[in-house]
Order: C-alpha cells, then structure tokens, then sequence
C-alpha cells in the first residue's frame, strides 16, 4: 500500500568534499521547536534582500544549502544557516548578508525525497532523527565537529517529484 508519510532509509554515499564551498546567506539561532516557524522567516527575509540587492558570483543554474551547525541534543538548540551558493569567496554584500563556507572533509550523502512538497520539513525531521539516532551510533563514523550537516538543492528540488542531498559531516571513529 501506498504512504505518503513512508521515508527510504537508504545507505548513503560516503564523498569527500576537496575544497571549501561558499555561501551567501542569513543565519540564525533556533530550535527542535521553532525550526519549522524560523526558517519560513529567515527564507523571506533572505528573498526580499536578494530582489533588492542582487548577489555577485551567484552559481548559475542556482545551488542553494541550508547547514546546521552546534546541535545541542540535551537543549535542542542550534545556528542555522541559508543561502545560495557562490563561484568565489565574496568580500562585499549586503550588511545583512555574510559569506560563510561548508569545509572541505568526508561527507556522508543521503538522498532526501519527500512524496510531495510540503512533506520537506516531516520528511527531513525524520531522516535526520534516523541519521543522529541509529545509522550515525551504528557507522563506523562520529561528527567532524566542523559543521552538522547541510541540505544541497539544486534543479532537483524543484521537479514535481522533489530530491535533495543531505550531506552529514563525518570522520572516522
């Protein structure tokens, strides 16, 4: 039978990234509880400033992530960053805009695919509870301790079928 709500724990692809990936965006403080509230917010705030002050060295066609860093399992605490990402590191933007950048490492992949769009928050709350809570203990890995994890979206974020990658920052035990 059919469920919307059925996600695929699927092993993910080990990568290593080979050189920093830069990013212009926002970035906030937030929590377990008020991620879903925070990121609409922090999504339009960064639209509206990009409609107004265009971003240099945008990748063409757009890549845009999303990374979590600083998890506090115990306070459900965390800084949660988004924006598009660039060619080239960038000195100048706007003020409320800063470049930051996902460091080079091992990266653990997983594929992400929601059965429709509005399943992006249900169905990446529950990956990463399976990622943190049972694949992450039962690897052969711990966190890097660098950053969490980010979401990557690309062209395939947009399809009536969505994908993402969700890349989980990862070193050996």
């Amino acid at each position: 039978m059919f469920s919307l709500f059925r996600i695929d724990y699927k092993e993910p692809e080990i990568k290593r990234i080979k050189k920093p990936i830069f990013f212009i965006g926002l970035e906030m403080n937030t929590t377990d509880r008020t991620i879903g509230r925070d990121i609409g917010i922090l999504g339009k705030k960064f639209n509206k400033i990009k409609s107004e002050y265009p971003i240099e060295n945008v990748k063409v066609p757009r890549e845009f992530v999303a990374v979590t860093k600083d998890y506090d399992p115990v306070k459900g605490r965390m800084k949660y960053m988004m924006g598009d990402i660039i060619s080239e590191e960038s000195k100048e933007c706007h003020p409320d805009l800063n470049t930051f950048q996902i460091p080079e490492g091992k990266y653990a992949v997983f594929v992400v695919k929601p059965k429709t769009s509005f399943l992006w928050g249900y169905t990446l709350g529950n990956m990463k509870q399976y990622i943190y809570r049972k694949w992450l203990p039962s690897s052969g890995y711990i966190n890097a301790g660098t950053i969490d994890d980010f979401e990557y979206h690309d062209q395939r974020s947009l399809l009536k079928k969505p994908e993402i990658d969700l890349f989980v920052a990862i070193k050996d035990k």
